[in-house]
Order: structure tokens, then C-alpha cells, then sequence
């Protein structure tokens, strides 16, 4: 079994290659080019949470880890649709994969069925956005090498997107009521205290909220500060729980 240090000695050969060095530049230039047309889904009024701002964040914090660039690439091109469709209580990232694919239509077609080597192509950012969050893995189809690969970014691209778990009270309270502003949007205030109940104990009952822990720094720290957050906004429940 390949682990995430072979995995990423792997892609690191592979970004030698110039066909490589060419992918870097073109998953670039789509995320630049569909920018434009994907910021003003997160400036809508009722995003007070999912907007702009978070995909900023996943970008910068994107820019920190310790992968290849054409890995940061990838996860861009990801985070820039990851939440462009986002309504409360539906499979919002499957349909928001279904608009990158969309709108990367010319590209999808000449783009492999399987990633043999192409793990950066746009296809692999439909695999990003469909895995994300989930407990689902890359099919069995795959190989060992390519399973590998893909759950190790999986695993990646989840931590980021979930950082704000593990951020300061003060922003992580400002995290809370701006979801709960965006959920008021669709349902009422029992309802989203309800699920965020649920929502809380089941990370609580994870071994590792972040994935990657105990191998990176980063993570490391917000892995603490999120299990504090977690108890003290469990503990904040149960007068509000009964609105």
C-alpha cells in the first residue's frame, strides 16, 4: 500500500515531466479564465458564509501546504466551484461539479476517463468536488498508485476547506452565526440548531477532525483548537436548541 510520502515523491517525479510542466500552466489559466463568471455565485446577499472571502481563504491556506504547484493548481480550480452552488440540505458540491463541468465542457472531452497521469486535468477537479466531505474513495477501478494519489488529496482538500473549525472563538463565533444566517434563508431557527447538533457530534466522534494531523503542522493546530470549539459551542446548545 502506497502511502502519502510515496504518493507525493510520485507526483514529484511526474511534474518533471514537460507534458507536466504544460498542465500547470493550463489548469492556471481555466481557473483565471472562469473566475469572472463563478465571483458574483459567492457576492450573492444571502452568502454570508460561503462567499468570496472563504474561497480566498482556501486559496491562501492552498498556497501554504507543502504540495507541488500543480497539486495548488488543481486545488483551485476545485475551491473556485466547490461551493458555487450552495443551498442547505441538498448535495450542493455534486451540483456545483456538474456546473464546472459545464462550463469546461471542450476540455472535459479531451480529457482521460481515468487519470493515468492526468490526476490535474479538469476531471480531477470533478473528482475533488464529488469526494468532498464525504467518506466515499476513488473507485476500485483504479490502481493502487492512483487510489493512493487521489485519497491523499482528498484528505487535503477537505482540511482546508473545513479550517475555519480550527480558527480563533472570535472567528469561529463569527463562522457560526454567519451559517446560521445562511440557513434562516431556507428553513427556520429550530431546525438549523437541530442539525448543527448533529452536525458538531459527529465530528466530536471522529478520531481526527483534520485528516492530516499528525502530518502537518498546520493541521496539527487546528485539530486543538477545533475539539475546544466543538465542546464549547456544544456546550452554548442547549438553551438556544429550544427556540
Amino acid at each position: 500500500m502506497i502511502n502519502h510520502v510515496d504518493c507525493t515523491l510520485l507526483l514529484e517525479k511526474e511534474i518533471m515531466h514537460p507534458v507536466s510542466i504544460y498542465k500547470i500552466e493550463k489548469m492556471r489559466s481555466l481557473w483565471l479564465e472562469k473566475l469572472p463568471l463563478i465571483a458574483p455565485l459567492y457576492n450573492a446577499p444571502n452568502r454570508h458564509y460561503h462567499n468570496w472571502l472563504h474561497i480566498e481563504k482556501c486559496f491562501a491556506l492552498t498556497d501554504r501546504l507543502s504540495i507541488s504547484d500543480v497539486e495548488k493548481e488543481l486545488f483551485k480550480l476545485a475551491f473556485l466551484y466547490h461551493d458555487a452552488i450552495y443551498i442547505p440540505g441538498m448535495e450542493s458540491e455534486k451540483l456545483s461539479a456538474e456546473l464546472l463541468r459545464t462550463h469546461l465542457n471542450d476540455e472535459l472531452r479531451n480529457s482521460p476517463g481515468k487519470i493515468q497521469g492526468g490526476t490535474f486535468s479538469p476531471f480531477g477537479c470533478l473528482h475533488l468536488i464529488y469526494l468532498k466531505g464525504s467518506e466515499n474513495t476513488v473507485s476500485s477501478h483504479y490502481s493502487n498508485e492512483e487510489i493512493a494519489r487521489w485519497n491523499a488529496l482528498k484528505s487535503l482538500f477537505d482540511d482546508v476547506d473545513y479550517a475555519i473549525m480550527g480558527s480563533d472563538w472570535g472567528e469561529y463565533s463569527r463562522y457560526v452565526e454567519n451559517v446560521k444566517k445562511e440557513y434562516l434563508y431556507w428553513t427556520d431557527e429550530k431546525t438549523f440548531w437541530k442539525g448543527r447538533r448533529a452536525f458538531l457530534e459527529g465530528l466530536k466522534r471522529k478520531p481526527l477532525i483534520f485528516e492530516n494531523a499528525h502530518s502537518s503542522y498546520i493541521f496539527e493546530e487546528f485539530e486543538k483548537k477545533a475539539r475546544k470549539n466543538i465542546e464549547d459551542e456544544i456546550a452554548m446548545l442547549h438553551p438556544v436548541e429550544n427556540v
